[in-house]
């Protein structure tokens, strides 16, 4: 072996290899039994410092485990600038892969295989307050095959971005998210908060994003308190019945700001706006059939039944506790005498 393995004292009287992971890995597929080492006290900072430094020269270190090597350093107290410092990287580099952590666990997943790249990465980081819209154009793709194109180098992609945006905008109706470029038309807003609260497709809660044109670009609105409390007060004019369960906040797309309102799906539908019920079963809002309008009746009807009646969907016989029926509710339903 050429160069030594850097070592450092552990607790537990053993040492921990700080430097030469791969070095270790070969001699013991050589069948070595002693390689040569140095040892060196370090601290903690210094010992992760040490390994990921190592650890960027690797081939196959994807941005995830980079990040994960950046954010150890910064949770042991470095700062970002600091860090960049120590490890000859720019202080933009290392902002961008630490963000890369704020995304769900599935997008993470697909840069650690490679099945996203980092552009992709850095796209969906506009999207990260609607993890719902991430995950499933992660999961769903134009082939079938759950997966976006991948590049075979870490160049700088022009067409990520784009890539990735425009996947997402493609899914947005599958995943319970609208655009709108503007707050003018009220009948489309209201509109648009029925069928999300209709949740046609039971999906759970659905987004109205207003501000974002039909190419899924962010367009400049006015995003004022004034502006929010007027989208807000639209539950309060009895022109959507039952009255909807929504939220307006102001929220980042894309790094511009727009108007997020959240509609949770209502427990009585249909919901109805000046009368007429609407759903969005697809990539538009539109009027509700008569079946449309039966399924969300029927749906109501089954979320008035008593406990008891309810049917839970995917359950089977092993699942019900036999002894614990016979304790606790047979005494308290059925008369002792009976």
């Amino acid at each position: 072996m050429v160069e030594p393995l850097v070592v450092s004292p552990a607790d537990d009287g053993g040492y921990i290899i700080v430097a030469g992971h791969r070095r270790h890995a070969a001699a013991q597929k050589a069948g070595l039994a002693e390689v040569p080492c140095m040892i060196r006290t370090l601290t903690d900072v210094e010992r992760i410092e040490i390994m990921l430094v190592e650890n960027l020269q690797r081939a196959d270190l994807s941005a995830i485990e980079e990040a994960a090597g950046y954010f150890r350093l910064v949770e042991h107290g470095l700062s970002q600038k600091e860090l960049a410092r120590r490890i000859g990287r720019s202080a933009r580099h290392v902002a961008s892969r630490l963000a890369l952590l704020e995304l769900p666990k599935v997008v993470q997943d697909g840069l650690h295989a490679g099945s996203l790249t980092v552009g992709d990465g850095q796209a969906l980081l506009g999207l990260r307050e609607y993890p719902e819209v991430i995950e499933r154009d992660d999961r769903d793709d134009d082939n079938g095959s759950g997966r976006v194109r991948t590049r075979t180098d870490d160049r700088p992609d022009p067409y990520a971005a784009e890539r990735a945006k425009a996947k997402v905008r493609n899914r947005a109706s599958r995943a319970r998210i609208e655009f709108q470029q503007g707050a003018s038309d009220r009948d489309k807003i209201r509109q648009a908060i029925c069928a999300l609260s209709n949740d046609l497709g039971a999906e759970g809660v659905g987004h109205l994003l207003i501000g974002i044109d039909q190419h899924g670009k962010p367009v400049r609105i006015d995003t004022s308190d004034d502006e929010l409390l007027k989208i807000s007060n639209i539950r309060n004019e009895a022109k959507i019945l039952p009255i909807p369960v929504m939220s307006v906040d102001r929220r980042l797309f894309d790094g511009k700001p727009c108007i997020s309102v959240r509609v949770e799906p209502s427990p009585s539908p249909p919901v109805r706006v000046d009368g007429v019920v609407y759903v969005r079963p697809g990539p538009t809002t539109r009027r509700a059939s008569g079946d449309d309008e039966r399924v969300l009746r029927e749906r109501r009807r089954a979320a008035d039944l008593s406990f008891d009646d309810r049917p839970v969907p995917g359950s089977a016989i092993a699942d019900l506790d036999v002894e614990l029926f016979r304790s606790t509710y047979l005494p308290a339903a059925v008369a002792p005498e009976v």
